[in-house]
C-alpha cells in the first residue's frame, strides 16, 4: 500500500514537468553530476590577471555603501535562535540545523549587516574557502552558489571603491564558483532557481573579463531573454504566483538592469534593457496591487 501511494505521488509530480526538466532530472540521476562537472577547477593560478580583469566592473549604486562597523556578531535565520559568528570556528556544516538554515549561512546575505567589520569578514572569507572545497554539499549547490556569487561581487565592488584590500585568493575562489555554476545550471528545477543562476552568471561574466567567463555571456544572455518571456506573465506577475517569489525575481531583474546600465557593452542589446525596464515596471505595479497595507484594511 505504501509503495502504491509513493508511485502515485511520483506520477502526480512528474506529470507537471516539461520534457526539458525530465531530461535533466534523469541525466542528473544517472550520472554523478558533481564529479562530472568538477573538471580541473582549482584555486590559485592567476590572481594578478583576475585583479586586472575585475577593475572595469561598475554598479550604479552598491548595496554596501561603506565599510561596516563592528557590534554584536550574531545571525538569526528562519526565526531560529541566534548563533554567534565565530570566524575561527564557523559551523558551515552543522547537522543540528536543517538544510535551509545552512543554505542561508552559505548565501552570505549577512554580509550586508553593517554591524560586522572588515577584519571579521576577512576571516570568514578565509574560513569558508578553507572548509568548503569545490563540490561540497550545501555550499556548492547551485542555488546558494548563485546568491553567494552576487553577494561576493557586490561586496568586492564595495571594497574596491573603499580602497580596502581584496585578497587574490578570494578572487580565485569566486572565479571557480562562477565556472562551476556555469556547468551546474538548474534546468531540472527551472523557475526562480534558473533565474538566480542566470543572474549570478551574468554578474560573473561581466566581473571577470577573461576568456573563460566572457564566452559564457552570449549563452546566458539568450537564456535570460527566454526566461523573462516565460516567467513573467502579461499582468506583470511571476508565473509561480507566489508573492515572495515575485518579489525575489523582481529584485533579480532590477539587479540585472543595474548591471547592464552600469556596464554597457555592444553585446548587451538596447532591446533587452528596454524589455527589462518594461517588465520591472509591470512587475512593480503587480507587486503594489497585491501588497497589503494598513490603509486597505477596514
Amino acid at each position: 500500500m505504501v509503495l502504491v501511494k509513493k508511485a502515485v505521488l511520483i506520477v502526480q509530480t512528474l506529470r507537471y514537468l516539461s520534457f526539458h526538466q525530465l531530461f535533466y532530472l534523469v541525466y542528473r540521476r544517472l550520472f554523478n553530476w558533481q564529479s562530472l562537472k568538477l573538471g580541473n577547477l582549482r584555486f590559485g593560478g592567476y590572481p594578478s590577471r583576475l585583479y586586472k580583469t575585475q577593475e572595469h566592473f561598475k554598479l550604479v549604486q552598491s548595496v554596501y555603501n561603506e565599510a561596516p562597523k563592528c557590534r554584536a556578531q550574531s545571525v538569526t535565520f528562519l526565526n531560529q535562535v541566534p548563533e554567534k559568528l565565530l570566524a575561527h570556528d564557523f559551523s558551515w556544516h552543522d547537522v543540528g540545523r536543517d538544510k535551509l538554515w545552512r543554505y542561508n549561512l552559505h548565501y552570505f546575505d549577512w554580509l550586508k549587516d553593517e554591524n560586522l567589520d572588515f577584519q571579521f569578514q576577512s576571516k570568514v572569507f578565509d574560513h569558508w574557502i578553507a572548509h568548503n572545497p569545490i563540490g561540497a554539499e550545501d555550499a556548492w549547490e547551485p542555488y546558494p552558489l548563485s546568491l553567494r556569487i552576487v553577494n561576493w561581487i557586490k561586496y568586492f565592488y564595495c571594497l574596491k571603491t573603499s580602497k580596502l584590500n581584496i585578497k587574490p585568493y578570494w578572487l580565485c575562489s569566486l572565479h571557480a564558483q562562477v565556472l562551476y555554476l556555469s556547468n551546474n545550471i538548474e534546468f531540472h528545477i527551472r523557475a526562480n532557481h534558473l533565474l538566480k543562476n542566470l543572474v549570478a552568471l551574468l554578474y560573473g561574466s561581466l566581473f571577470f573579463d577573461d576568456p573563460s567567463t566572457r564566452k559564457l555571456f552570449p549563452k546566458i544572455f539568450k537564456l535570460l531573454q527566454q526566461e523573462m518571456t516565460e516567467q513573467f506573465n502579461g499582468d506583470g506577475g511571476h508565473y509561480e504566483r507566489s508573492p515572495m517569489y515575485h518579489g525575489i525575481c523582481l529584485e533579480d531583474l532590477m539587479d540585472l538592469y543595474n548591471l547592464f546600465v552600469s556596464n554597457p557593452s555592444n553585446i548587451v542589446h538596447q532591446h533587452l534593457e528596454n524589455e527589462l525596464r518594461n517588465t520591472i515596471q509591470q512587475g512593480l505595479i503587480f507587486y503594489q496591487d497585491m501588497h497589503l497595507t494598513s490603509d486597505r484594511i477596514g
